[in-house]
């Protein structure tokens, strides 16, 4: 019925919509590993960055809200943010 492609485009959209959710009713996670790595908070600057193709920029940002990710963490976590705006 779906493709894969659309399967994680749609699930992206799902956890979009739950981190707006959980940000707006003010839950904080249990720990820093439960944390989803993609969340609303300070996301508008982010997905600017990534809209004008500033990768790096993105990654060093995101850095900055979620302290203590590695960069590896923080470079898969802005994939998913580029591939939630469709880029």
């Amino acid at each position: 019925m779906f493709g894969n492609a659309e399967l994680e485009r749609r699930l992206a959209r799902v956890e979009r919509k739950l981190d707006l959710i959980i940000e707006h009713l003010g839950i904080e996670p249990a720990s820093v590993d439960t944390r989803p790595l993609v969340s609303t908070q300070g996301m508008g600057e982010i997905d600017s960055l990534l809209l004008m193709g500033k990768k790096i920029e993105a990654i060093r940002e995101y850095r900055k809200i979620h302290r203590g990710l590695s960069l590896s963490e923080a470079v898969d976590a802005i994939e998913e943010r580029k591939r939630a705006l469709g880029g």
